[in-house]
Formats: C-alpha cells, sequence, structure tokens
C-alpha cells in the first residue's frame, strides 16, 4: 500500500537516540536565526508536549553548528507543506516547507508519540517518561494541499492547525458565488442590460448570471479581478464564479459555445474564465484563479482545457451522502462529471457536503460514505478538500466535533482506519459512557444504508422513523446514566439533541380536527419548543438550520404553528379542503392530500393547490399577501377568499366545485395609484411520503401542437431532480396530469390557453419525492383599478391510471 502520508519507521533494530530518558533530557530546541513566524510556533508546540508527555522542558535557541544533542528546526524552499524527520550524528533534524510544513513536521512526530486532539477541550498526551527516535529517515506529505473542515467546531486555529488543516490560511478574495461582485446589477443593469444574461428571451439580473461570451464583461472582469488583487495582495486565489442558482445565459453568442462544448452549460465559464486567468497570469503568475463545477455547470465541456492557473472546484451538492458515491446509483452522474473533469485537468478541488441545511441537529448517517469518497477523491487526481458542514455562530451539528475530527484524519491521510479513529475519540471524549455512545453512532448509521440521504432532508425523513427513535432514546438514557462527570453529561446531553430535536418537528405535523388544521397537543408542543430552544441556547448553540437565528426561528414558529380555520366545499362525489390564510391553499382535493414536512421553515404553507401573484415569472419571491381569515359564500356552493399586499394588489380567489373537478378563478386588483408588473401563477404539487418512490413521478399530456408527452423523469445515470417550463406549441393543449406511482393519487391541471403564456414543471427525488406543475398567466403592467384574471381548474385522479378518484 502507498503512504502518501508518511515514511513509516521500517527499522525497529537500527540506530536510535533517546530524545527524553527518565524524564531527564540533554536536547535543545533550535531555530534559525532569525526564526520565522512558523519555526517559532512548532518549536513551542514541541517543546510544550515534550514536557506534559515526559516532564523534560527543552530549552529554544538559535542553532549553533558545532553544538551536539539539537532538535533543529530549520525550513527550506519549494517543499511546500511537506516535512521530513532525520537523525544525524547526535541530533535530530525536523525540516520542512516554508509554507506550514515545519508546524506539520512536528505535529507529525508528536501524532507518530501518540498525541491527539480531539476537540478544542479534550486531548490525549500519553504519559512517555522515555522518548526514544529510531534512526531513520521519516517524511510527511498530505495527501491533499487544500484540507478545511468547514465546521464550527473545527475553526479554532490550535485545533486546525495540530490536526494539520490548512483552509483558514488558504487566502481567497473573493470566495465563490462572485458575479453579483464583478458586474453589479445596481451599477449595470439600467444602462447596459446585455451584460446580463439573457433568460427566457429577456435580459435579467433577479435568479440569473451575467452574460460570459460580452466583450465588455469579460474586460470589466479582468479589471475587477486586478482591483481584488490590489485589496489583498496576499491571497492565493481570486474566485471567478457563478451565482448559487441557474439562469444561465441563452444568447446565440453562448449557446454557440455550448454547442461547441457538447453542449455543457460549463463551457461558457471555463472560457470566461481562461480569458482572465491568462490576462492575470501576465502579471500576477502566483496568482490563482478558482471557479465552479456546480448544479447547471457540473458536467464539463468536451473541448476547452482550464488554463493552467486555473483550479476547478467540483461541488456534487445533488448527490446521496448516505452511501459510497462509487456504488450508489443516484451518484452515477456525479463520478461520471469527476472522472470526465479529470481527464482534462489536474487541478480540481472539491466541494464536499456533509451536513443537512435545513435541520443541523438531525441524525445524518454518512460516515461510510466519508471513509469511501475521500480516498475516491484521491483516485481521481483531486487536489484539494472543503468539507461543508455546519459553520453558524455556536456550532452543535450533529456529531460535528466527532466528523471535524475523522474528516482531519482522512484529509492528512485517506488510508486512514476510520472505525478506529472513532473508538478513540469516543473514549477519550465520552468515557464511561463510550460504549452506549457507541451504540447509538451505530445505530445511526446503520439507517444511512438502507435509505439515501440529501443535504436538504426532512424531519421526518424515512430513517428517522419512530422505531428509531425510541431505540435511540433507550440507548442515550443508558449513556447519561453512565456519565460519571458533569462534562461527559453535556457531552451526552448534546449528542440527545439530534434526537430530542427529531421528536419536536415531528410533533409539528399538521391535522384536518373539526373546522382546523393544527397540530396535535398544541399548548404542550408550544412549552416544549420553547424549552428545547432555551436549552440548546444555554449550550452555546444559536441556528438548527442555515441562515435562521433563534429570533427568526421562534418567530417562525409562533406565526405558523398555530390553528388554522378551515373551509370546506363538498359535492355529491368529491371534497375540498381549504385554509384561507394559507395563500387559500387547498390541502384536500378527493383522494389528493397536501404533503407534509414538519419542522420544514415554510410547513405548514407549502405544498397543495394554491395561487401566486409575481411581478414576472423570473421573480423568486412572489408579492406577498395577507390573506383574509373570512369567506364569502356564493350560489352553488362557490366561496371566494382575498388577501391584500403593501403593493396595493388585492388578490382574490374564486372556487367551486363541479363534481370531482375544482374550478377556481384567481383575480388580482390594482388599488393604488401606481402601475405594478403583474403575472399571476397557479400551482399544484404532488408531494409523496418521504421515502417513496420519486423515480416514478411523471407528467401525461398532449401539446398544442398535437405532440403526445408521456414523461418519466428518471433516468438512470441521470439526474436526482429536474425542471423545466413550456411555451408557444409545447405547451399542454388546456390540460396536463401529474402521477406517481401505483396507488397513490395524481393530479389533472386545466387551464384556459388563451391566458397561458407559460407552463413550468419541477421534478426531485431527493427528500421529499415531488413534482409541482403550474401555469402562468400572460404578463400585464397593471395599471391603477385594473384588473388580471386566471382560471385554473383541479381534479384528482387515481395515479398511473389516471381516473378521477373521489371522497
Amino acid at each position: 500500500m502507498r503512504h502518501w502520508w508518511i515514511g513509516l519507521w521500517a527499522c525497529v533494530a537500527c540506530a536510535q537516540i533517546k530524545l527524553v530518558e527518565n524524564g531527564g533530557s540533554r536536547y535543545t530546541i533550535c531555530t534559525e536565526d532569525p526564526a520565522s513566524a512558523h519555526q517559532q510556533r512548532a518549536a513551542a508546540e514541541l517543546q510544550r508536549f515534550v514536557a506534559q508527555m515526559s516532564g523534560a522542558k527543552f530549552p529554544v535557541s538559535p542553532c549553533a553548528e558545532s553544538a551536539t544533542h539539537q532538535v533543529r528546526i530549520r525550513e527550506r524552499d519549494g517543499l511546500g507543506e511537506a516535512s521530513s524527520i532525520e537523525i544525524s550524528g547526535s541530533g535530530l533534524i525536523i525540516e520542512g516547507g516554508r509554507d506550514r510544513g515545519v508546524l506539520n513536521g512536528v505535529y507529525s512526530l508528536l501524532d507518530q508519540l501518540g498525541c491527539r486532539w480531539f476537540t478544542r477541550t479534550v486531548s490525549h498526551i500519553p504519559n512517555r517518561r522515555t522518548i526514544v527516535i529510531p534512526k531513520t529517515r521519516q517524511q510527511f506529505r498530505p495527501a491533499f494541499e487544500y484540507r478545511d473542515v468547514y465546521f464550527t467546531e473545527a475553526r479554532d486555529p490550535e485545533w486546525s492547525a495540530r490536526n494539520r488543516l490548512n483552509g483558514q490560511h488558504v487566502i481567497y478574495h473573493p470566495f465563490v458565488h462572485s458575479f453579483p461582485a464583478i458586474i453589479p446589477h445596481e451599477q449595470y443593469f439600467a444602462s447596459h442590460p446585455e451584460y446580463f444574461a439573457l433568460v427566457d428571451g429577456q435580459r435579467r439580473w433577479e435568479r440569473a448570471q451575467i452574460c460570459l461570451t460580452n466583450p465588455d464583461v469579460m474586460r470589466i472582469a479582468v479589471d475587477r479581478t486586478r482591483q481584488w488583487i490590489r485589496e489583498r495582495p496576499d491571497s492565493k486565489f481570486v474566485s471567478i464564479s457563478q451565482n448559487d442558482w441557474t439562469g444561465y445565459c441563452e444568447c446565440d453568442r453562448c449557446r454557440r459555445v455550448e454547442a461547441e462544448e457538447g453542449g455543457a452549460h460549463s463551457g461558457p465559464l471555463v472560457r470566461f474564465v481562461n480569458h482572465v486567468a491568462e490576462q492575470i497570469e501576465r502579471e500576477h503568475p502566483d496568482k490563482k484563479i478558482d471557479t465552479l463545477a456546480y448544479w447547471y455547470t457540473e458536467p464539463p465541456p468536451t473541448k476547452t482545457r482550464p488554463h493552467k492557473n486555473v483550479w476547478i472546484r467540483f461541488a456534487p451538492i445533488r448527490a446521496c451522502q448516505s452511501h459510497p458515491y462509487e456504488s450508489c446509483p443516484y451518484n452515477a452522474r456525479v463520478t461520471g462529471n469527476l472522472r470526465r473533469w479529470s481527464e482534462i485537468t489536474n487541478r480540481i478541488y472539491v466541494w464536499h457536503y456533509s451536513t443537512n441545511f435545513e435541520h443541523y441537529l438531525l441524525p445524518f448517517p454518512n460516515f461510510k460514505e466519508l471513509a469511501a469518497d475521500v480516498p475516491m477523491y484521491r483516485r481521481h487526481g483531486v487536489t484539494g478538500i472543503f468539507m461543508q458542514g455546519s459553520p453558524a455562530p455556536g456550532g452543535g451539528g450533529e456529531f460535528a466535533e466527532l466528523r471535524s475530527y475523522v474528516l482531519a484524519r482522512l484529509l492528512w491521510n485517506p488510508d486512514a482506519n476510520v472505525e478506529a479513529e472513532i473508538n478513540s475519540f469516543l473514549a477519550a471524549v465520552f468515557g464511561s459512557a463510550a460504549k452506549s455512545v457507541r451504540a447509538y453512532f451505530d445505530l445511526v448509521q446503520r439507517q444511512g444504508r438502507a435509505n439515501h440521504l440529501w443535504v436538504y432532508d426532512p424531519a421526518d425523513s424515512p430513517y428517522v422513523h419512530t422505531r428509531f427513535l425510541d431505540q435511540a432514546d433507550a440507548i442515550l438514557r443508558r449513556a447519561a446514566s453512565q456519565a460519571v462527570s458533569p462534562e461527559i453529561r453535556e457531552r451526552v446531553e448534546r449528542v440527545r439533541l439530534g434526537i430530542d430535536y427529531a421528536k419536536l418537528r415531528r410533533r409539528q405535523q399538521f391535522f384536518l380536527e373539526g373546522d382546523w388544521f393544527q397540530p396535535r397537543g398544541l399548548d404542550a408542543l408550544r412549552t416544549d419548543f420553547n424549552r428545547f430552544f432555551d436549552r440548546i441556547r444555554e449550550l452555546g448553540i444559536e441556528h438548527v438550520r442555515e441562515g435562521v437565528p433563534p429570533e427568526m426561528e421562534r418567530a417562525m414558529f409562533d406565526q405558523g404553528t398555530r390553528p388554522f380555520r378551515t373551509v370546506t366545499l363538498s359535492s355529491a362525489s368529491t371534497r375540498a379542503i381549504a385554509i384561507p390564510e394559507l395563500n387559500s391553499r387547498v390541502i384536500e382535493l378527493g383522494a389528493y392530500r397536501v404533503g407534509i414536512d414538519p419542522g420544514s421553515w415554510r410547513y405548514p404553507d407549502q405544498s397543495g393547490i394554491w395561487p401566486q401573484a409575481h411581478a414576472s415569472a423570473h421573480h423568486r419571491v412572489p408579492y406577498q399577501f395577507t390573506w383574509a381569515d373570512v369567506v364569502d359564500r356564493g350560489p352553488a356552493g362557490e366561496v371566494a377568499i382575498s388577501g391584500a399586499s403593501p403593493d396595493d394588489l388585492i388578490i382574490t380567489r374564486k372556487m367551486r366545485l363541479d363534481g370531482g373537478r375544482l374550478e377556481t378563478v384567481t383575480e388580482v386588483h390594482n388599488v393604488g395609484e401606481t402601475s405594478r408588473p403583474v403575472t399571476i401563477q397557479a400551482i399544484a404539487e404532488l408531494r409523496l411520503d418521504p421515502g417513496a418512490n420519486g423515480e416514478q413521478l411523471a407528467l401525461a399530456y398532449r401539446t398544442v401542437s398535437g405532440t403526445q408527452v408521456d414523461r418519466t423523469f428518471f433516468e438512470p445515470r441521470g439526474e436526482t431532480g429536474r425542471s423545466g417550463f413550456l411555451r408557444g406549441d409545447n405547451l399542454p393543449a388546456g390540460v396536463w396530469h401529474a402521477y406517481g406511482p401505483a396507488g397513490t393519487p395524481g393530479i389533472e391541471h386545466s387551464f384556459e390557453i388563451n391566458e397561458v403564456d407559460r407552463c413550468d414543471w419541477a421534478w426531485t427525488l431527493r427528500g421529499v419525492p415531488t413534482l409541482a406543475i403550474s401555469c402562468w398567466s400572460k404578463p400585464v403592467t397593471l395599471e391603477p383599478a385594473r384588473r388580471v384574471m386566471l382560471k385554473s381548474h383541479y381534479r384528482a385522479t387515481s395515479g398511473r391510471g389516471g381516473k378521477p378518484s373521489g371522497r
């Protein structure tokens, strides 16, 4: 087996030196004069931990050529982070590169002597009254040149250095998603819309990219990069990378480049980045340009190769995280794209995902995947890894300290024995409770073997089932009873947070109870929610999901977790139930039911059948309406629900049941004095239970041009989620049908073709398998006192057979 990380002490019988004998030593630690900051730090750390191990405190002084019994710490050009240890006469030489090499040499030596730094506060420094160094040359070189573990628990500078991570010392300016800083829309959009992406026939800045083939954009990007280098001359990388969404440019030039690159959207990006890199290289040959292979740019171009100073940051955010990538069918696309990138460049960093962004505390069983995929990355020529965790203030992500430690060990040495590393960590951190915590850890990891795992999984994911929670509860109660100190009890309690959190979130599920839609036991739930969040705040944890501080978390709970009045429409064959305050959302229509995702930041205001009004189809955030909790009932069972927005718009949705068909008319009225751009979106979302077979979600319709379409979105080795839109002759001819596996209800959505500008669809099998379909009214500039209307009708069907379903 080839060891990248260390040259082994292969000759036990060879000559050796006794650095310390019976707690005493004749050795002095010496550095070059003047000593660099890295040498000074390395000397101090060696002095500190040798003293802790043996009681011997080495003096530190400048090296003297004639002196004996010296531990020489010296730096040499060209070694980077690599280092070596060699005995010379009676002395020991620790030599390393100027890029933290001597630090890594000292920490590698201490690592071999048994020192471990598990967390910021827990370490293991062995008792060694005698320290012997075999007389053989050792070499230490990290497997990856860039090693960053992005958990709060891994950001402590001392812990990070001792575990030989270097991500905090690799300076980026700026760091990813930099297009808005290159071409700020506030500065350029009004005067130069051509600088921005052409999307669906219009230049856009919101939720869109920039035009990568525009010569002026290229020139500005080069100038902006020069500016960034002037601002941070110490930076190693400049990131020229896409925004965190799609909206790539569809202009003729960009499409022509994509066609030349085998249809890859990364083609225009790599050519654009290459142009910047080539210009910068002439003035700053030491600077590196970084870009993303992310989302729509994950597949590589077929023709263009990244320039020699361009690094590709491969970010497989849509991968399954529970199974090794090479063994999971849902990850075949990811590994194929990585392999193709490695065929055209040897400068690949990976942005790997190791957390649930929606629920930081929820169990995340991915240790088997990590143990397999860090070595896999090395085999594919990856030279750096950024491990995305939960970096929020206060930390607290599920097993974040254990995950940080194991990842640090793997990034230095991908051949590390992960099971042994886990056991040593648990023994040191949990002491008397380690065996029970290990039993809980194994229980969690077993859930990942039978289930796929995604970075936005819901709180009621199939692997977080009731039986698992009961088993976990019993194990962790036992662990708590075994804790022999307050420190260990608190550590066990932190592990337990994930189980308590999952139970709490599951209790937020809504049910129909009479005329109300609400969680069961709401008063007790409210009390327990506040108690839980008070406790995690006492523990210093500030976020349980990405970007949501605790004050917002409580406000979201108070606003969304309460009783909502329902309105019921009935016919001889069908019942429909709507929630006026939740955007007039229909949660039941015959056999069709709203999707369930308790704990989601939008729940219960999500899924079902509902309308929205936007400024355009490309505005992510719709107009915000406050819907009234009153219903006007008209003739023949018709109901009307209204809402008002701060933009002086009034929305009204009229609904009636005609047999099994729910007929709706949505109208937006401008009651203000300012014209507003408006388009109405009518949405129906087919959401399966977590863990259901999202591969069978499909659409069926006949187009305006007469083509019959029966589309199942899943393809072997293909995407795990897709979205798109239809216009013109490709529009459904007034009706389309979303359906899922046999035995699950589908939804038929019909509309007036002359009122509709486009139809959208979005499918995913990740997390909660979902297929959402919607139609949009023709966009208008709504003048004061004017109205716009969209009719949209729905029928529940029996699924793949397409037959209407009744009550």
